[in-house]
């Protein structure tokens, strides 16, 4: 019983910052994707991490993510703003906002990220 207890304790005193930890990455990542800079961008996805878009199913991997966002990272790309933010532990939900050079808005999506040990593993992309 007492182990319990004492794991119980250890895992409600980590969650903020886990909480704080994910939060960090993720805003990282968007400064990142607003800078147009790829490099720092990847840095901050896991070595095998999987990018899900609309349910299809995953993009896996750093070289296949750059790939895929490439055409964002044009001179000529989207601007994504994050419109609002949710954090639960290693969880992340971003509503974002992408908008065209000229202010047309495109599209309005939601993105949630799953972060461990300081890197981006898993994010679920929807358009509505």
């Amino acid at each position: 019983m007492r182990k319990k207890l004492i794991l119980c304790a250890l895992l409600a005193a980590s969650s903020p910052a886990l909480a704080e930890d994910a939060r960090t990455v993720v805003e990282e990542h968007e400064a990142a994707h607003r800078a147009k800079d790829m490099a720092a961008f990847l840095s901050l996805y896991a070595a095998d991490a999987e990018v899900y878009l609309d349910g299809a199913g995953p993009i896996k991997g750093r070289a296949a993510i750059r790939d895929v966002y490439a055409l964002n990272f044009a001179a000529t790309g989207y601007d994504v703003r994050v419109v609002s933010r949710e954090v639960s532990g290693e969880r992340v939900v971003d509503t974002e906002r992408m908008t065209m050079p000229g202010g047309q808005v495109i599209c309005c999506s939601q993105a949630e990220y799953v972060v461990r040990g300081g890197l981006i593993r898993q994010v679920f992309l929807t358009s509505p």
